[in-house]
């Protein structure tokens, strides 16, 4: 009896040390997952963990939220590895079934279900929030299947053109326009991908277009070349701005636009982080994250005249290598391509706008579509005291300095008990050398011209450069939509420092919690901030670093 005694026990210690190893390995690999930023090593991870739950199903008990958490995991990998696949097909021309792409809305549905599983099972409050973000723009997503069954040409085909935009020269919508590449969609493949320089439709523009006043003031410096379409972009509100956009291709001899697309060099950097380095066959150069801009400018700009086809060969290169290979490579998951995407959508370096209204209604909810928003409070704290503010800088020297200005923005906000008070200062440091060497270094000096949209109703007290007051002639002074817009010129030389400095004075409606919407300007990549709030007899100080639009209350 003894002898049996012992053995169970030897056995059921064995069971237990089995399942102890078991649990610590997949909470090893777990632990691992959350903290990797490879995706083949996550998905290696969660594989394992699942084979190691499956073998020893019947005799361990694994928490519900591991089982739920590597699961909802999985899903989601093959789920982006599959609108990968989809797209790599679409890219290469292959036509695709309308039946794939339901599937996919199959897939995503039954993904949400197991998202909102394991959000029943978790306790950490940041991981909480950001699951219900994800499973709010699922919500909104899964509506659109007959939307983007219009969008991506299964009804007629669609006629799609990307903007390219140079945020080394910063423009109002992100970037100054050099190039562009259009498509067709129809069903669900790409058809007749090219490139071009912008320069072509534009010199097919005929007749005079008058040009906004700061562009004939500051960029034709009093003459009268013209609006053209490479400065189209004059309206920061995107899905407004896109209006003027589209009337100049038109104009150029560019069929009707069903979607538009702005791309700034950043996403393009982040993609090509992704292959790097990226071997060019036709120029004999392999280019990097680190180069690709240099490289870029000296195969685009350097030595570029009106009629040479040198920018629209090198793009057509360079942007086709760059797709096919991040499709062919198998290592490349469908995980990376959407953190990048969504990542520059978030901080809006890509903007999209199209005519398919259900579709251009979730771009703007998602806040994808660039435009400038009503100010409204924020769904936590409705009965707010709103207030809005967006800065935008036009390099109207386009001199591509934008490469090396550093920023650093603050603002003083004083509740008083009519108004909003706010000091804004704002400080930049111009790394470009005075006299730059082309194609080894741009820039030189910083002619900036400066928008801030605020509340309608708004009134400018007084704007500084450098300590000194500028003129009010000098400030233009407008209405745009339920905004009240002022501007001004500023020029920082290669090697310098230079503050401005704006105070003006909001409407004060309403008494409640103080949220101020501070809106990002695309084409820029951070912004340090730091937001002091003064009311009563209470300060709250914010420093922040500003990547995407975001509410900044007390």
């Amino acid at each position: 009896m003894k002898k049996i005694r012992n053995i169970c026990l030897i056995m059921c210690g064995t069971w237990l040390l089995l399942q102890v190893i078991l649990l610590g390995t997949a909470g090893y690999l777990v632990s691992k997952t959350l903290s990797s930023k490879s995706i083949p090593e996550i998905t290696h991870n969660l594989q394992t963990t699942q084979s190691i739950m499956d073998w020893s199903e019947r005799g361990i008990y694994y928490p519900p939220i591991l089982r739920s958490g590597v699961t909802t995991g999985l899903s989601a990998i093959n789920l982006l590895n599959d609108i990968k696949s989809v797209g790599t097909a679409s890219l290469a021309g292959t036509e695709t079934e309308w039946q794939t792409i339901e599937s996919l809305f199959g897939k995503t549905e039954q993904f949400q279900k197991q998202l909102r599983v394991l959000q029943t099972r978790l306790t950490l409050p940041d991981l909480i929030v950001r699951i219900n973000q994800v499973d709010s723009i699922i919500s909104q997503v899964l509506p659109l299947k007959n939307s983007l069954k219009d969008t991506l040409g299964f009804n007629g085909k669609k006629h799609v053109v990307v903007l390219t935009q140079n945020n080394m020269e910063l423009w109002p919508t992100g970037g100054y326009l050099g190039s562009y590449a259009e498509f067709y969609l129809e069903n669900g493949a790409v058809k007749n991908l090219s490139f071009q320089d912008i320069g072509v439709p534009n010199g097919q523009v005929k007749g005079y277009v008058k040009a906004p006043e700061p562009i004939s003031k500051y960029v034709h410096l009093g003459g009268t070349p013209g609006w053209r379409l490479r400065e189209s972009n004059w309206n920061p509100d995107f899905p407004e701005g896109a209006k003027a956009i589209e009337w100049f291709f038109k104009e150029g001899n560019v069929k009707p636009i069903d979607t538009l697309v702005a791309i700034n060099l950043i996403p393009v950097a982040d993609l090509l982080e992704l292959v790097e380095p990226l071997s060019i066959d036709d120029y004999a150069i392999s280019i990097t994250k680190a180069n690709f801009y240099l490289e870029t400018q000296k195969h685009t700009s350097y030595a570029f005249f009106d009629g040479s086809t040198q920018k629209r060969d090198f793009l057509s290169s360079f942007g086709k290598r760059l797709l096919e290979t991040l499709m062919s490579r198998s290592q490349i998951s469908g995980v990376d391509m959407a953190r990048v995407i969504s990542t520059n959508l978030q901080n809006k370096q890509i903007l999209v706008t199209t005519k398919e209204p259900q579709l251009a209604a979730f771009l703007h909810t998602a806040g994808w579509d660039g435009s400038l928003d009503q100010p409204t409070c924020p769904d936590e704290n409705p009965n707010c005291l709103a207030d809005y503010l967006h800065i935008n800088e036009t390099n109207v020297g386009i001199n591509k300095t934008n490469c090396c200005i550093d920023r650093n923005l603050s603002d003083e906000i004083e509740i008083l008990p009519t108004v909003i008070r706010h000091h804004i200062t704002m400080t930049y440091t111009n790394h470009n050398p005075a006299k730059p060497k082309p194609p080894l270094t741009w820039g030189g000096g910083y002619k900036a011209y400066e928008r801030l949209y605020v509340p309608i109703g708004s009134t400018l007290v007084s704007v500084t450069e450098n300590g000194k007051a500028i003129a009010d002639n000098l400030i233009d002074k407008s209405i745009y939509a339920d905004k009240q817009v002022f501007g001004f010129l500023g020029l920082i030389e290669g090697g310098l420092t230079g503050t401005y400095e704006v105070v003006y004075d909001v409407p004060k409606s309403g008494s409640g919690t103080y949220q101020l919407r501070l809106v990002k300007q695309s084409g820029i990549d951070v912004v340090p901030w730091t937001i002091t709030i003064h009311r009563d007899t209470n300060n709250s100080v914010r420093p922040i670093l500003l990547r995407q639009d975001r509410w900044i209350g007390e």
